[in-house]
Formats: C-alpha cells, structure tokens, sequence
C-alpha cells in the first residue's frame, strides 16, 4: 500500500533554493488584491513552493474568443477530446459546485480540484489541489498556475508557469532531488492548457465540423455545445 512513507534516498535533505514568486513582469501576482479566501490558497503554494516548471511560449492557430470559451469550461472542452477519443482523462462538475470549479482525474492516480481564481485580458489564475501519485508513493499537493496569451501574427501564442507545494518538508525535499515534482507537473499539470489550444485550433479551422463530430455524445453538454455553435459556428 503506498503512503507517505519514502525510501531512505528521498529523506536526504536538500538545501536548494526555492522557487520564488517574481514581483514584476507578467508572471507577478499581488496576493493582496485577491479576496482573503483565495490570500490562504495562493500563500499555500507561494509561501514554500516545492517546484516551478514553465510551459514554453506556444503558437495556436486560433482567436481569443475561442481559446477562452474553451479554457473557462474545461469540462466541456474535455468532454469534446473524449468525444473524439483523443483524450481518457476527465473533468467534470457535482452538484453544488461553484462555475468556477472543475474536478480532474487523469486515471493514472492523479486527482485534483481545479478553481479559476481571476481572470484578467492575456492572463488567468488557477489553483488546484489534489493527490498525486508518484510511483513509489501517493502525495497531497496544491499549485497555482498562471496562464498567458495574446494575439499577434495572425494567432493566439500562449504560455504558462506552475508552482507546485507538496506537503511535508521532508518529502518535499528529497522529491525535489530526485525531479519526481518537477516530471510530474511537467507531464501533467499543463494538460489544462493543452486540451485548450488543441480544441480551438480544430474549432477555428472548422468550426461546423468540431460541432458535428461531437453532437449527441453523452461526453458533451448538450447546452455548451449549443452555446459553441451559437458563437463561433458562422
């Protein structure tokens, strides 16, 4: 049965500096203009982050408009690569939770709580928190992920960074040695951002075609698909 129990090799402890949240440039956050509620969640991650991995700067052959559509409602958006079968995780939402809240499981033992925290033009703020399987045993961690995009030369380039906290310092230390962090979130925690891009670039060279091949799947809210039409199918 895995646990929090590490082998001796991940107990040695690390002396590596930290990640540290920048404050200036596009990355910069003001903790204190988020609301108290969202101040504990941010300072959860930012006050002892364990790793910080950035997604490179991306070119997606798409427009704002559909980029956000589809990054503001991933669960449809997963839905839609399901539907296609390009995708076996999923995300969905239980009665009772805010619009702003997804819930992931990618089915290989990595299982989160995703909420949208702001979104600002050319920038949006998650914060997750979940358990994440590591292969030789199981965490809890939370991340904030910051998302960037903008438009120019005729198409949306976006990027992102993520920073991880993987609760116990012990533990925290000696994954971050070993990168087992740093892959994880490397493999996964940008999937988000990837089903994005992905289902608007599809959306934007057809439109009608995206609408049509997933219409009248179970995988797919019927309302959404109705509202994506209604948008973008012109």
């Amino acid at each position: 049965m895995k646990s929090l129990r590490v082998l001796p090799l991940l107990v040695v402890a690390a002396c590596a500096a930290r990640p540290v949240l920048p404050t200036s440039g596009p990355y910069a956050i003001n903790l204190e203009s988020y609301s108290p509620e969202d101040q504990v969640k941010l300072h959860s991650v930012f006050d002892a982050p364990t790793a910080m991995v950035e997604l490179a700067e991306t070119r997606v052959e798409t427009r704002t408009p559909l980029y956000t559509f589809l990054l503001g409602d991933l669960a449809f958006t997963a839905g839609v690569l399901r539907a296609q079968g390009r995708a076996a995780y999923k995300i969905w939402r239980e009665e009772g939770d805010p619009s702003d809240q997804v819930r992931f499981d990618d089915t290989t033992g990595i299982r989160q709580v995703v909420q949208l925290l702001r979104r600002e033009p050319g920038r949006w703020v998650f914060f997750s928190k979940g358990t994440y399987d590591l292969g030789l045993f199981t965490v809890f961690g939370e991340t904030a992920f910051i998302v960037l995009f903008e438009e120019r030369e005729g198409a949306l380039w976006t990027q992102a960074r993520v920073y991880a906290k993987v609760e116990g310092v012990v533990l925290e230390q000696g994954a971050r040695i070993l990168g087992l962090v740093e892959g994880l979130i490397r493999r996964k925690a940008f999937v988000f951002i990837e089903a994005a891009s992905s289902v608007a670039a599809r959306a934007a060279a057809d439109p009608w075609h995206l609408y049509a091949d997933v219409k009248g799947s179970k995988e797919v809210n019927p309302a959404t698909l109705e509202e994506f039409k209604r948008r973008f199918c012109r």
